[in-house]
């Protein structure tokens, strides 16, 4: 049965929505908070399944940790390389940006001769950096900017200068990340991407 917001039931009904209330919070999956929200004690419900999940994640989690401590280096960094270069066309396709494997692949070797030459270096240097468990401050709006303009500000500017951010920070109105239809790209809940202005 679909879960329906307190809110919803006690516009039908207040009485439904008390006892509503009461059930949930005594179900074994209520975890009740130390505090009360319009006089009501505060609580949320842990789906019991997907706490199930978070746990057979973790237990794999582990088991993945053993397993590569079991490798050599070599394996490791291959390994992260493939998924990097993975990620970054998956990345590029949802985007409509096309790109290779192959093109990816010899960005990276470029990078680790320092030749910051080529598309997508700028997103190459910092999932490198994160793999070498580099700090990247994402503290301030500052901060966000400097990784964004590290990221794509180069490439933005170069294939259209107008679409250079013209916020003190982000842009002065609202945008949308376009899919390779050139329609704003929706999560699977269809709701738009979220916005963001300066």
């Amino acid at each position: 049965m679909k879960y329906k917001d307190l809110r919803k039931i006690f516009h039908i009904s207040a009485d439904k929505a008390n006892a509503a209330f009461e059930e949930r919070i005594a179900s074994e999956d209520a975890l009740r908070l130390a505090l009360t929200i319009g006089g009501n004690d505060a609580f949320c419900l842990v789906n019991s399944e997907e706490y199930q999940l978070i746990v057979r994640a973790e237990r794999l989690d582990k088991e993945i940790n053993r397993l590569v401590a079991e490798l050599p280096g070599k394996a490791i960094e291959q390994y992260t390389i493939n998924c990097l270069i993975d990620e970054l066309v998956l990345t590029n396709e949802i985007e409509g940006v096309n790109s290779s494997r192959r093109e990816i692949g010899e960005i990276l070797d470029r990078l680790e001769r320092s030749d910051r030459r080529g598309r997508f270096q700028g997103i190459a240097e910092k999932y490198l950096a994160l793999q070498r468990g580099e700090d990247i401050a994402l503290t301030t709006c500052a901060d966000v900017r400097k990784v964004y303009d590290d990221l794509v500000l180069d490439e933005v500017v170069a294939r259209n200068p107008k679409n250079a951010p013209d916020g003190t920070y982000f842009r002065s109105s609202g945008v949308d990340v376009l899919d390779a239809t050139q329609n704003p790209y929706t999560m699977a809940s269809n709701r738009k991407t979220s916005s963001f202005r300066s």
